[in-house]
């Protein structure tokens, strides 16, 4: 069985505040041994907690890292577009998170060579910093 860390979290406050239950030290080890648990008992009151307590609060649902560019669909003109990707990490399913997982951007802003259009169409070339770049027609 596999728990979330909202699950886990509920799992040790259970435990934490059980009378009935008693944590002994293995040695030799960091783990610890339950004794008095009822473990049906025990992970019915935990999915019961942990549903209610996500089920409010997705207040901890944060975006992970955007993932790389991907490559540019063409080498100039402002003709290709790339794009990445990025994941919601939320505490159950029923969350989100506020904003984009997605972003697409023109690339390969540079100048084609004969035979090509200089340009891709609703792009001009012009210069910036010293060098022809295809940019978005004004």
């Amino acid at each position: 069985m596999s728990l979330s860390p909202v699950a886990l979290q509920t799992a040790l406050l259970i435990l934490s505040n059980s009378s009935a239950t008693t944590l002994t030290d293995i040695p030799g080890s960091s783990k610890k041994l339950i004794t008095g648990l009822n473990v049906t008992d025990f992970l019915d009151q935990v999915q019961k907690t942990t549903s209610t307590a996500a089920a409010s609060d997705c207040s901890t649902s944060t975006w992970n890292a955007w993932q790389e560019w991907s490559t540019c669909t063409e080498t100039c003109g402002s003709c290709g577009t790339q794009q990445r990707f990025r994941s919601c990490n939320k505490p159950v399913d029923t969350c989100t998170c506020s904003g984009s997982a997605f972003e697409k951007e023109y690339c390969n802003l540079a100048v084609c060579k004969f035979p090509l259009a200089s340009c891709c169409s609703g792009f001009t070339p012009q210069s910036s910093g010293g060098t022809f770049v295809c940019l978005a027609s004004s």
